[in-house]
């Protein structure tokens, strides 16, 4: 759904700061579910699938990190989905709850912090 349809319709159903957080990092956000009352929002990232297990964490960016425990902290539910591939175009979803402990915090590159 895009943006504009999404707060046309969840406008009168999602409390103010909710609302202003989703139109600040609309673009940020992986995926957003409205249901019954509760808004959960998706951090997706996929991985392969290896026989043996890899032991490196997903990265993920300090900005990242920073809009989805914001989002926490206004009462969001917070998703991470992690989408296996497997051999042959075979995959398995997995979602869990977002902590950043499941992640490896990339350190911020030259553009993240400019100013435009």
């Amino acid at each position: 759904m895009n943006k504009r349809k999404f707060f046309e319709i969840y406008k009168d159903y999602i409390d103010d700061s909710k609302m202003q957080f989703l139109m600040r990092n609309w673009y940020s956000i992986d995926g957003v579910k409205y249901d019954k009352g509760q808004v959960t929002i998706y951090k997706i990232k996929t991985r392969n699938a290896y026989k043996n297990k890899v032991p490196y964490k997903t990265k993920i960016t300090r900005a990242t990190v920073s809009i989805y425990s914001e989002a926490k902290k206004l009462g969001f539910d917070v998703k991470l989905v992690i989408v296996w591939l497997y051999r042959n175009w075979k995959f398995k979803v997995s979602v869990k709850d977002f902590n950043v402990d499941y992640f490896w915090v990339d350190k911020p590159k030259k553009y993240d912090n400019k100013q435009f």
